[in-house]
């Protein structure tokens, strides 16, 4: 029985910057925080989990490897 109250860690690739980066999440954050949390627009942005697309408002784990895309324009 583990504590369901402790973080883990998620890795996170920001397209944009083509790099990679860890960042702890809670058992209740979801998609849409881990997009707030790396600064990039929430009406903008697409979650992967792997290849597939998820919805933002998705629970997180510590199993997966999200990538993050902007695909608002930079105008």
């Amino acid at each position: 029985p583990g504590n369901t109250d402790a973080t883990s860690k998620v890795s996170v690739h920001l397209w944009r910057e083509r790099r990679t980066i860890e960042i702890e999440v809670a058992p209740s954050d979801r998609a849409i925080d881990v997009v707030r949390r790396v600064g990039y627009p929430v009406d903008g942005s697409l979650v992967f989990d792997g290849d597939s697309p998820i919805p933002l408002d998705e629970i997180v784990t510590g199993t997966m490897v999200l990538k993050v895309i902007s695909v608002a324009s930079g105008g």
